[in-house]
């Protein structure tokens, strides 16, 4: 399997090669947050933010008694980005 730079299109067969590439278009390598920032292949504040909002809720619902499972289970409802 191979991994290709979304950006430069460049396809590396080696995982860590990719990994530390630093890409032509973004000039960052695709480990640096900016590397997702310079793409705009995520808006990176608000899937940090939706993070925090499920982990929030997963603690919540554990404290009232809901095993990890059924936590997790309710937070995904929440989404990965918060719109």
């Amino acid at each position: 399997m191979s991994d290709i730079c979304g950006s430069c299109k460049i396809d590396y067969a080696d995982r860590k090669d990719y990994l530390t590439h630093v890409c032509e278009v973004t000039k960052f390598n695709p480990t640096q947050p900016e590397h997702a920032q310079a793409t705009n292949v995520a808006d990176t504040v608000k899937v940090s933010e939706a993070a925090l909002a499920r982990g929030n809720k997963r603690k919540d619902l554990e404290s009232k008694g809901k095993t990890p499972e059924e936590a997790i289970g309710e937070t995904r409802k929440l989404g990965a980005v918060v719109k």
